[in-house]
């Protein structure tokens, strides 16, 4: 349909915060980390023994981080056929306890409810929590409170994920960092670092 000129309806303009990522939108944000970015924590951050990886999605990040030498406990509210997941709701299950920290990509519009979750969850342990996300996640005013003390640091990746395995090679659009939690350190100003 088009306007008295012959012009076609401009279309809706999603929020800022959503963005048009170039992808089509999947089924409870299921983007699967490509296994670079999460070598690439693991190069920078060391964990406690035990690591959950709450929404495990096809395993790639599980995967990684058990071949870094943790024991890996791989969960997802869905069944995306990684063999070792068990299928549990994060921020409504009992907390695993025995974690020393939570590693994982949430789902975009649960980021802060996985975030306050795993930093309460891991606080007895004096664990750790590593999130990834897009880069002006820190930005908001919302998010501002979340990055007080145990926030430890942002850690900027040195180049844009891809979330499909699609031949489509257009450039992704969102730079991403992983943003660390650290109830084992002292409280002081946090800091960020460019992962190689």
């Amino acid at each position: 349909m088009t306007d008295l000129l012959g012009h076609e309806p401009a279309q809706p303009r999603k929020s800022a915060n959503h963005g048009e990522a170039g992808y089509e939108r999947v089924t409870r944000d299921a983007y699967f980390t490509e296994p670079w970015v999460t070598r690439a924590l693991l190069s920078a951050v060391r964990f406690g023994p035990v690591v959950w990886e709450p929404a495990c999605g096809d395993g790639r990040m599980a995967r990684e981080i058990e071949a870094a030498g943790y024991l890996v406990f791989s969960s997802d509210i869905h069944d995306y056929g990684y063999p070792s997941t068990e299928i549990r709701d994060f921020l409504r299950s009992a907390f695993l306890y025995g974690c020393n920290a939570v590693v994982t990509n949430p789902p975009f519009d649960l980021a802060r409810q996985f975030i306050v979750r795993a930093i309460e969850g891991v606080r007895t342990n004096g664990g750790k929590v590593a999130i990834l996300q897009r880069h002006e996640f820190d930005a908001p005013k919302t998010n501002r409170p979340l990055f007080e003390y145990p926030f430890a640091c942002k850690l900027i990746l040195p180049r844009r994920p891809r979330w499909t395995d699609s031949a489509d090679k257009a450039s992704p659009r969102f730079p991403y960092a992983w943003y660390v939690w650290d109830w084992s350190r002292e409280p002081s100003d946090p800091t960020i670092r460019w992962l190689p």
